[in-house]
């Protein structure tokens, strides 16, 4: 699964912005772009473009709501360049992966995914979904369906998705306290970017309709 590889840099480069967001002086502003900028490099060459793309939408994401969340401490002038930072950051990244990604971006017209995706039309609404509702259970129940490792045919866990990839779960406990949180520090700005970041991967994860990714 080398997307696990790209998955890790997600919490540095959400640290990263959080310094750009709060820089105060151009040493901080270098220090947050520079590291930003590695760590952007690092998952973009990490073997998954897929997943390289999922968390810098989520880090887009995260940087935006943050933004908005301190719209009351900071002037127009310190959005717009925490912004335009965050972005450097990104574009120096990609500058670092180039050595990898410019070849990639070159042999992806002449690859048979490409062809095969390229056939699809976009849909608003895929039924297929319906499919993935029930896969929710093993958020707090994981071998709910079964178990490969179990006697028994291998499709006998879930007839819908693979094992691995249908793993969402953390522990009853962490559950508890994520819902704990959700409900009990609703008004609290961190819990609610949480919330959301959290609500359009799992609907992606979900292919709920429009979302579908």
């Amino acid at each position: 699964h080398p997307h696990n590889n790209v998955a890790v840099s997600l919490p540095w480069l959400l640290l990263w912005t959080t310094l750009i967001v709060r820089a105060r002086t151009a040493g901080a502003r270098c220090i947050g772009i520079s590291l930003l900028a590695a760590t952007t490099g690092f998952a973009v060459t990490g073997g998954h473009a897929e997943t390289a793309l999922y968390i810098l939408m989520a880090n887009a994401l995260y940087l935006v709501l943050h933004v908005v969340r301190r719209q009351d401490h900071q002037s127009h002038t310190a959005q717009a360049r925490a912004i335009l930072d965050w972005c450097l950051g990104i574009l120096l990244g990609a500058g670092i992966a180039a050595v990898q990604l410019i070849p990639f971006l070159e042999w992806l017209p002449l690859s048979a995914e490409y062809a095969e995706r390229s056939d699809r039309s976009f849909i608003w609404f895929n039924w297929q979904f319906l499919k993935e509702i029930p896969s929710l259970a093993v958020v707090a129940m994981p071998n709910i369906f079964g178990n490969p490792t179990w006697d028994g045919p291998y499709w006998s866990f879930n007839p819908w998705s693979n094992y691995n990839e249908a793993a969402l779960y953390t522990g009853v406990v962490a559950l508890a306290l994520g819902v704990l949180a959700i409900v009990q520090q609703r008004s609290d700005p961190q819990v609610r970017i949480w919330t959301i970041i959290g609500g359009v991967a799992l609907a992606m994860a979900m292919r709920v309709p429009v979302i579908d990714r």
